[in-house]
């Protein structure tokens, strides 16, 4: 938040980095509950428009494959599937 905070982040990247924290997070709960609201609110809109077809693009930080499993699994947790 302070990255975000001090324009190091744009909201976009905020987001991203708030999703990869909580889908590696093995206190996902907690974590999610600590995040602001605006914050929460943005991940849920990501996660109602991603679907299992989707082209996952990663820019080479992470395997897509991994990327899509890992936002699957983050659907499945907040009851978006």
């Amino acid at each position: 938040m302070d990255e975000y905070k001090s324009g190091l982040y744009t909201e976009g990247e905020t987001i991203a980095r708030s999703i990869d924290a909580l889908a590696g997070s093995a206190q996902r709960d907690q974590l999610w509950e600590s995040l602001p609201e605006w914050i929460r609110q943005r991940i849920d809109k990501v996660l109602d428009r991603f679907s299992a077809g989707d082209e996952v693009v990663t820019f080479g930080h992470v395997d897509p494959t991994v990327a899509r499993e890992e936002l699957l699994e983050m659907k499945r947790w907040r009851g978006r599937s």
